[in-house]
């Protein structure tokens, strides 16, 4: 029997959390814009996409580890709340379209998926004005409601019609509005 089964499982998971480590570092073909080490997890913030990168020891603390890193584009945030430090830790949670946001505060937002735990609250500042920044210039405004043009005198005489021969309308009733629809034209 070697001395890798007399490990402590800890000291396992460390070693594994680094070679995940060196793995992604070399997997990584673009560069981040900012990277914030938070509790258990790193966020990192591209051009047009946020991933945050679980830490495989404190990811099983928390019940994330075996989840792997999670990846999403800016224009799916619909949401970001950040707490800073204060007697618990910091967070930024992110909700995304379509999810149900959890309000249940730091102990909650430590087992959400879409969360970061910190200390240190300047960099996950830096990284807020950014994400923000990011989420003003990717937040579409309304699309303007189409303009309803206005019915022609030919499209209501029709309309008449139609009531008239469904037997809505009665034959005078229906030459009273068409002489109406005439007089405006």
């Amino acid at each position: 029997m070697g001395s890798e089964n007399k490990k402590p499982r800890w000291q396992k998971i460390l070693e594994l959390e680094a070679k995940a480590n060196e793995k992604d570092s070399v997997q990584q073909v673009r560069t981040p814009v900012l990277v914030c080490k938070g509790r258990g997890a790193k966020l990192e913030l591209h051009d047009d996409f946020v991933i945050i990168r679980r830490g495989l020891f404190w990811g099983l603390v928390f019940q994330h580890g075996i989840k792997g890193d999670k990846q999403f584009q800016f224009s799916s945030v619909s949401a970001v709340q950040f707490k800073p430090p204060g007697l618990l830790k910091g967070y930024i949670q992110f909700t995304l379209g379509g999810a149900v946001e959890n309000t249940g505060g730091v102990l909650s937002a430590a087992h959400d998926e879409n969360t970061v735990l910190f200390s240190s609250e300047i960099d996950f500042a830096k990284a807020r004005q950014f994400i923000e920044a990011k989420l003003t210039a990717t937040s579409r405004t309304p699309a303007p409601s189409p303009v309803e043009r206005p019915i022609t005198v030919a499209e209501q005489l029709e309309r008449l019609a139609g009531l008239l021969d469904r037997g809505l309308l009665t034959l005078d009733e229906f030459n009273a509005q068409k002489a109406k629809l005439l007089l405006m034209e």
